[in-house]
């Protein structure tokens, strides 16, 4: 399978230098192919928002490529954003948000079958009831407007929508946040449903690593705007060898009351506390003042991307270790440790 998405080296930097720069992504590559899921997933502040519009032409670099369907992304102009957006369409968080109150839903989806299909009213009509088809909106549902409509109906809108164009590329940002439970597993079905039926590539991005291992094929788990563990879905879910990723998985609920207080103990031990986080992190591993595998090698050297196992690469200096521990984490000794707080 061809690549439909190329990431090579990319930083973003935002502020100025007078003010204060941040750095949201630092030296991030990836690839997303053909008919494929790749989750990104982080807390919030990680980057992972950051990297979607990057992707999208919504933010300038400050350096690296992104490449779509073998196409470089440039930042939007109105003419790059027509061509740009025939390849990759976006889902946003809030359905009700990312659609026009004032308009009809069936307009909502005619526009972009006429600017990119050049289809005209009749025939972009039957399309945008096409596609409402697939996506389990009936006629009668698109000729209303958002408010009359719920969450799920809307988010469903939402990916007709970016559908319509036929990219090779969604990019789908906390696209079931806002929704309740069971309308979260309608729509993370209906995007899997039309993947199979489409062959259309997803970035998913999500702070919830149980959505992503759902629906992904690879799974990339970014922490301060770098990648600290990617590999396929169910080998970083599975087997987890970066203490931050074995705190996401920790943090999933479970029905046993007594088992989920022993994961909240030790996600507390994985992730340290609030202290923790406003230490400064200069020099070092950027995770090493919450981990508590954290060493003097850690102060000192920034971890890159290593194979543990075939297609599974892990930022860390103890991947070995911490992989063989599971979530069982050691006596901290480092400078994020439970017992320096």
């Amino acid at each position: 399978m061809s690549s439909v998405l190329v990431i090579e080296d990319l930083t973003v930097v935002y502020g100025r230098r007078r003010r204060g720069r941040v750095v949201a992504v630092d030296r991030l590559s990836l690839n997303i192919e053909e008919g494929t899921t790749f989750g990104l997933v982080g807390e919030s502040g990680s980057g992972k928002t950051t990297v979607g519009r990057a992707v999208l032409g919504l933010i300038r670099p400050a350096s690296g490529r992104i490449s779509v369907a073998g196409e470089p992304v440039r930042h939007l102009a109105l003419r790059a954003a027509v061509a740009q957006g025939k390849k990759a369409q976006v889902v946003f968080q809030d359905p009700a948000g990312s659609l026009n109150p004032a308009r009809l839903v069936l307009d909502t989806l005619r526009e972009p079958l006429r600017i990119h299909g050049r289809l005209k009213r009749e025939a972009s009509t039957r399309a945008a009831e096409a596609l409402g088809g697939q996506v389990s909106l009936a006629p009668g549902m698109l000729r209303r407007l958002p408010y009359q409509l719920s969450g799920g109906q809307n988010q469903r809108a939402a990916i007709a929508r970016a559908l319509a164009p036929g990219p090779r590329l969604v990019v789908c940002d906390e696209p079931v946040t806002a929704l309740d439970v069971s309308t979260q597993a309608q729509v993370v079905n209906l995007l899997v449903d039309l993947q199979h039926r489409s062959g259309v590539a997803y970035l998913f991005i999500s702070h919830d690593i149980s959505v992503v291992r759902h629906v992904s094929h690879r799974i990339g788990v970014i922490y301060a705007g770098r990648l600290v563990e990617v590999g396929e879905s169910s080998s970083v879910s599975d087997s987890p060898s970066h203490p931050y990723t074995q705190a996401l998985l920790a943090a999933i609920p479970v029905p046993d009351p007594a088992r989920q207080r022993e994961r909240r103990a030790g996600r507390r031990s994985l992730l340290g506390t609030a202290a923790d986080d406003a230490l400064p992190a200069d020099g070092g591993c950027s995770y090493r003042l919450r981990c508590p595998w954290a060493d003097e090698v850690c102060q000192r050297v920034d971890p890159e991307l290593q194979s543990v196992t075939e297609d599974h690469l892990v930022a860390c200096h103890h991947a070995e270790r911490v992989l063989l521990s599971r979530s069982v984490a050691p006596a901290a000794t480092g400078p994020g440790s439970a017992a320096d707080s």
